[in-house]
């Protein structure tokens, strides 16, 4: 946890959840089951950690191929949030330049600069829709001021457990505390965000 604490002004939140949901299958695949690996981040040649192997699709001009990969395997949810905002640190500039919103932070993941996050071509489009769809940001009035929201998310949804793991690591200029149960037994998470400059 510690170690994740450099790396928390690098995401944005409501992406980052919304990512995890989508390449998690929702927290249900094997790799998220298996591996903690929220994100699908595969055990390349720098990768000195433990691996999970299975296979997965790809999407290729020819279509969508299943191919037998390596992926990296954590301890934790919180260890696999620490080392998506490390990979995006050093691989995804633009995502990192554009973290004030999930938007701008998903861009920069599968849109903008020399390298795309998926494979997947509809990746952006998931991404945002699920930001979209459980309102995770605030539409901002004023996009470089500070802002504070409160999402409530039945307990029982992955997405909670995601949240729950993004609190832990997040500190400094974007902030997500909770959960903290509503009387409907949903949890509730307040992110703010401290003014950029």
């Amino acid at each position: 946890m510690e170690e994740a604490q450099g790396y928390s002004d690098l995401i944005n939140p409501a992406a980052c959840a919304a990512h995890a949901a989508n390449e998690s299958g929702w927290a249900e695949s094997a790799l998220t089951a298996q591996g903690n690996n929220l994100f699908g981040l595969k055990a390349g040649s720098r990768w000195s950690g433990a691996v999970y192997e299975l296979p997965t699709e790809e999407v290729t001009p020819y279509g969508i191929t299943v191919v037998h990969a390596k992926f990296r395997k954590y301890l934790s949810w919180s260890e696999s949030i620490a080392d998506y905002a490390r990979l995006v640190e050093r691989l995804y500039p633009y995502a990192v330049s554009g973290r004030r919103s999930a938007i701008g932070f998903a861009s920069g993941l599968f849109l903008t600069g020399p390298l795309r996050y998926a494979t997947d071509p509809k990746a952006f489009h998931k991404v945002v829709s699920i930001v979209e769809d459980y309102k995770l940001e605030p539409e901002l009035d004023h996009p470089g001021g500070s802002w504070r929201t409160e999402m409530v998310i039945d307990h029982r949804s992955p997405l909670d457990r995601v949240l729950t793991a993004i609190s832990g690591v997040t500190r400094g200029k974007i902030r997500v505390t909770g959960p903290r149960p509503t009387e409907s037994g949903a949890s509730k998470f307040d992110i703010r965000r401290e003014y950029w400059t």
